[in-house]
């Protein structure tokens, strides 16, 4: 993350999002699979919203594992193409930091181990979410993104 990167708090809408699921531990390898097979199918996803922002969605399943969903947003009540699933996110307040795909996973360390002790927030539910917006190429190491990870304050 980088000690010139300030995380930022944002407010963020309701979304529906529809992808295809992988299940495994933080940083399985199965995620970043799912973004190799993903971006041919989601042609598939009828009523996208946000052309041009493409989500990865992480949340903890109740076997203890991550879901991970590479999706697409649609508008409410899209249909879910066979092999993809539909997944409502709520309102939600995020802090928002800037990542590379080499350095997400300090990305969230540095998130949930220093800067969440000290910000006066808490973790609040919901699922994690990456933010790939058009300035992202994923044949440029160093392209840019956005982790979002779901706070509360007090």
């Amino acid at each position: 993350m980088g000690t010139s990167v300030t995380p930022e708090v944002v407010s963020s809408p309701a979304k529906t999002v529809i992808g295809m699921v992988a299940q495994g531990v933080a940083g399985d390898p199965a995620f970043g699979a799912l973004w190799g097979s993903f971006p041919a199918r989601a042609e598939e996803i009828q009523h996208v919203v946000n052309d041009e922002h493409w989500y990865g969605v992480c949340r903890m399943a109740e076997s203890g594992l991550v879901d991970y969903m590479a999706a697409r947003e649609v508008e409410a009540g899209a249909p879910a193409p066979a092999g993809m699933v539909s997944w409502e996110i709520p309102t939600t307040t995020y802090v928002r930091v800037p990542t590379t795909l080499a350095t997400i996973m300090n990305a969230f360390d540095t998130v949930y181990n220093s800067w969440l002790p000290s910000s006066g927030y808490s973790r609040a539910a919901g699922p994690d979410l990456e933010d790939y917006g058009p300035e992202f190429n994923p044949d440029d190491p160093a392209s840019i993104f956005h982790i979002c990870v779901p706070v509360t304050a007090g």
